[in-house]
């Protein structure tokens, strides 16, 4: 047989944008089994501590205005989880969560930056979701390398596709749970050029 066609493209993968209340309670229920009418309950506490802003919104978006606020905020976040201390988050980043044209009444659900103490378990969890998916917007995109190869052997025509990360960037956040939930693992095809046998 020959490689009848190889093609190797990059691809990139943008951070998700920070949580709206539907985005939080399912991420919460997927995760850590909490119900919606729990996690708006343990959302609102931490709203009315100050350590989140608004809890009841639909929104995914945030106005420039809090932009300059970002270090204050990952500097809080990076103190609630010693794990954060690890990452190097770029601060000169601005995703594209940042876009007051998109905001109605409220925007996104974020940390305030004021630092949580003595949370509970459940108040720990929430609020880890909350801050992952705000420092994710200080991280560089996911890159992929997207690879199809074509091939005959003998008339018969085969061909296979794979997507390999390249570089990790937002989704280092995620790594843990991504081994959890994988079934399969990742196939990785090798460079050829066509023609080649």
């Amino acid at each position: 047989g020959r490689v009848s066609k190889f093609e190797k493209k990059t691809a990139l993968s943008n951070p998700p944008l920070p949580h709206s209340l539907p985005t939080l309670q399912s991420e919460a229920s997927k995760k850590y089994d909490i119900s919606p009418a729990d996690t708006l309950k343990i959302l609102q506490g931490l709203y009315e501590k100050k350590y989140t802003t608004y809890p009841r919104s639909d929104c995914s978006y945030l106005p420039e205005s809090l932009y300059d606020n970002r270090e204050r905020v990952l500097d809080a976040v990076r103190k609630t989880n010693r794990e954060y201390e690890s990452y190097r988050f770029d601060t000169s980043l601005k995703s594209q969560a940042w876009n007051t044209a998109k905001i109605e009444e409220h925007f996104a659900v974020i940390p305030t930056g004021e630092i949580p103490q003595n949370l509970s378990d459940e108040e720990q969890s929430i609020f880890d979701l909350v801050a992952r998916r705000y420092a994710a917007q200080f991280l560089p995109p996911q890159e992929f390398a997207t690879i199809v190869i074509e091939f005959d052997i003998e008339g018969e025509f085969f061909r296979a596709i794979s997507r390999q990360c390249v570089k990790e960037g937002w989704h280092i956040l995620y790594a843990k749970d991504t081994e959890e939930d994988e079934k399969e693992p990742e196939t990785k095809i090798p460079d050829a050029t066509t023609g080649e046998p």
